[in-house]
């Protein structure tokens, strides 16, 4: 049987807006991110709903390339054609602080294993290393591409 060309995904709307930008606006053949029940990905034609999100990569396919950030807490709302993610941050691997991600990682890790902490901050300690190790993952990600001449899966 010979093979068939695969054609590319159509490409639909996508909106990624935090409270302080319109991060992203732009088309996409590819969303993927990361749901409070792990990943998932959307394409044109998705069945419309809305997902919770959780902190952590969100990857999205650009003419052919993927473009890889950071993520936090929000809400996706999926339609046929388009997708907008309302988040409460979201950063390009270039722009994210690593040594201030770190320091965010170590307090929240800490307030969650002191045991003067309350337990209301505990769990917003919970979401703040999730958050810190989504920014740590994706900046180190960005460093090894970056260092392997853009051949690093991102």
């Amino acid at each position: 049987m010979a093979e068939e060309a695969v054609k590319p995904a159509p490409p639909f709307q996508v909106h990624i807006v935090t409270p302080y930008e319109l991060f992203f606006d732009g088309d996409a053949e590819m969303l993927i991110v990361t749901g409070t029940d792990g990943e998932f990905g959307i394409m044109a034609g998705h069945t419309p709903s809305v997902v919770a999100l959780a902190p952590g990569e969100s990857r999205l396919l650009v003419d052919g390339q993927w473009r890889v950030s950071a993520t936090s807490n929000g809400y996706a709302e999926i339609d046929r054609d388009h997708v907008t993610l309302v988040t409460t941050s979201a950063e390009w691997p270039e722009s994210i602080d690593v040594a201030r991600a770190q320091r965010a990682l170590d307090r929240a890790t800490e307030r969650i294993h002191d045991p003067a902490t309350a337990p209301e901050e505990v769990e917003r300690s919970k979401v703040g290393v999730k958050r810190a190790q989504a920014r740590l993952h994706v900046a180190s990600e960005h460093d090894a591409k970056e260092k392997d001449g853009g051949r690093t899966r991102t």
